[in-house]
């Protein structure tokens, strides 16, 4: 966790490699530089925080087919992008759970709820579950901070319970967030709805 943790202060233009299943006791947060986190096919798991958090103009790409989890209680995001962060997600598996109070955690989140900063969320592929028992979890499994210039574009990836083009995260009207070109197409596993994005 510490190597992980000062390698992201560090920031700068780094490719990351995951050389071990982590457990993290706070976010691994980039504020700075452009960076690629190579997942490894490792876990990363937030026991008492957000997992990744992406801040000040900072980008990152996450690769690697890797898994990012959240466990119950700990009060955080698999991702956050706020204040100009931009995240980039090509792969992997992304979830989270419910807090210490039983409310839900969203999954990938962009902007600020405190001071209203924006981020961008950027999607090509993945697999993304809300694993709490929260009845509004897979309403917001994306979320974005409404009024703000955040955004969440989707090109591709799996999505339980959860249709990224129709999406109810802001209260005035349901939210696409599928790119234009692309299609969100609903089928079924193991009685579970589940929602693939791929061109149209």
């Amino acid at each position: 966790e510490y190597d992980l943790i000062v390698k992201f202060k560090q920031g700068g233009t780094q490719t990351i490699v995951l050389e071990s299943g982590v457990e993290l006791t706070q976010p691994l947060t980039l504020t700075e530089g452009n960076v690629i986190l190579d997942l490894n096919s490792k876990t990363i798991t937030a026991s008492n925080s957000d997992a990744i958090v992406v801040a000040n103009d900072a980008q990152l790409t996450i690769t690697g087919n890797g898994i990012v989890q959240v466990q119950k209680g700990a009060n955080g995001c698999a991702v956050w992008a706020h204040h100009g962060g931009q995240v980039t997600i090509e792969n992997g598996t992304f979830s989270t759970n419910d807090d210490a109070d039983g409310d839900r955690c969203d999954c990938i989140y962009a902007g600020s709820t405190a001071d209203m900063s924006f981020g961008t969320i950027i999607i090509n592929g993945g697999t993304f579950k809300y694993d709490g028992e929260n009845a509004e979890g897979h309403k917001f499994l994306l979320n974005k901070k409404d009024n703000t210039e955040s955004s969440i574009s989707v090109t591709g990836g799996k999505y339980y319970k959860f249709d990224p083009a129709i999406s109810y995260g802001e209260p005035n009207a349901p939210v696409n967030f599928v790119a234009e070109g692309y299609k969100s197409t609903e089928s079924e596993e193991e009685g579970v709805k589940v929602y693939t994005v791929s061109k149209e």
